[in-house]
């Protein structure tokens, strides 16, 4: 009886071990990554069949939207003119149907660079339900 429950418990460990592994992966595949001043750019290393928005915010509001629509096989990198965002600090959520991606943006007091830190993942995955 031990063994099996050793088993069953090893197998359940191993299972939830690997979806918690492929969350991260995808993850960092969406990055915010500094250009020359004033310049942010946006790496979704992705396949994307689906549309993805990106936002801009602050503690006001809504600073900026991009909906970007296409098929891209091996991801996109798009770039951002930030010089006209005056706040302290902001937010770019990068959201798909599957993924949402929100990285914090402190500009430096010059507004020739930046510090992006990776705020909050959240995976959109349909719920199932079983009735067993």
């Amino acid at each position: 009886m031990k063994t099996k429950l050793i088993i069953a418990a090893v197998a359940i460990v191993g299972f939830f071990s690997t979806q918690s592994v492929a969350q991260v992966l995808d993850a960092g595949r969406v990055k915010i990554l500094p250009s020359t001043a004033g310049i942010l750019k946006v790496h979704y290393a992705m396949e994307i069949d689906e549309p993805i928005t990106v936002k801009f915010y602050n503690r006001d509001g809504v600073l900026a939207s991009d909906k970007i629509e296409g098929t891209f096989e091996k991801g996109l990198m798009k770039r951002y003119n930030v010089k006209n965002i005056h706040s302290n600090d902001y937010w770019v959520e990068v959201s798909s149907s599957k993924l949402t991606v929100t990285y914090h943006v402190v500009p430096s007091s010059d507004k020739k660079s930046f510090a992006s830190y990776l705020e909050k993942t959240i995976y959109n995955y349909p719920v199932v339900a079983s009735n067993n």
